[in-house]
């Protein structure tokens, strides 16, 4: 009966166990030592479902085998493998009870869902990010603003920084389309390099670019790094003349999206009218600096 169980897993993609309450004892099939590898990968997936178990089969007292539902549960569980990597299976199990109605042992199987997680974690990616730079696009570069916003503390100082590359249309047509997108996609790259992995970096449209930094420490070391980056793109393409100008709002109190987005939007109108490759701070009533 074993061996008919163990080939019908194979056919479904499954992996059996059963795990033994009081004796604290979960047997893994045979099956399951190919897809974890190694005997250190199994004990440490045997580990992970045995914990996965307790927690979610309410166990509440595993000396006399007792258990507040005997109904089937299904859940998901992801179990590091031997060769790097994870894999993400689905846990069905179910209660095996004696004539007294106390739980004798959780029969059950492993269903190895990474594929279809992968594929569904692709998919929300694409719907995230920009086709060309592989940025995240308008929609979720502004859903990730207004939650920092929302969350932010006061006494934290951010920074909105737009970006835009001065006459993008003169190399679009100068140069052809192919060449104004290489000069898109190097330029995501480099926004990459030169702002932290906990800044919200997107293509917002066009030739337009939006960073978010948390938590900067001055406008000088925004500054800074904005015009790094126009003294980077300026080597993008030894065929078309590439700069950069940037407009600068910084977040130093409680503000809506579209207040700042204005803000660096004006910062930016001022840069790019008083020369190519020029960075801008907003400074409020004040003026621009």
């Amino acid at each position: 009966q074993n061996q008919r169980h163990e080939i019908l897993s194979e056919l479904a993609n499954e992996y059996l166990y059963e795990y033994k309450i009081r004796d604290d004892e979960l047997v893994l099939s045979e099956r399951c030592l190919e897809i974890f590898g190694t005997s250190q990968a199994l004990d440490g997936a045997r580990a992970i479902l045995k914990d996965s178990l307790l927690r979610h089969s309410q166990l509440v007292n595993r000396s006399e085998g007792s258990c507040k539902s005997s109904n089937d549960t299904a859940y998901e569980i992801k179990v590091p493998l031997a060769g790097g990597g994870q894999a993400t299976f689905k846990v069905i199990n179910s209660c095996v009870c004696d004539k007294y109605g106390n739980t004798k042992s959780l029969l059950g199987k492993l269903v190895d869902i990474s594929k279809e997680m992968a594929e569904k974690e692709a998919l929300v990616v694409q719907a995230q990010t920009d086709g060309l730079t592989g940025l995240y696009n308008a929609t979720t570069y502004k859903a990730l603003v207004m939650e920092r916003l929302h969350t932010k503390e006061v006494d934290t100082l951010d920074a909105f920084i737009l970006f835009d590359v001065d006459s993008f249309k003169e190399i679009n047509d100068g140069h052809g389309h192919y060449v104004g997108d290489h000069v898109l996609q190097n330029l995501a790259e480099i926004l990459r390099r030169t702002f932290r992995s906990t800044d919200i970096i997107g293509r917002i449209g066009g030739d337009e670019f939006c960073v978010y930094m948390k938590d900067v420490p001055s406008v000088k070391a925004v500054s800074t790094r904005c015009r790094r980056l126009s003294k980077m793109a300026r080597k993008i393409s030894p065929e078309a003349k590439v700069s950069v100008s940037a407009g600068i709002a910084l977040v130093d109190g409680a503000y809506l999206y579209e207040e700042l987005f204005q803000m660096a939007d004006n910062a930016l109108y001022q840069a790019k009218h008083s020369g190519r490759g020029r960075t801008v701070v907003f400074k409020g009533p004040r003026g621009l600096d």
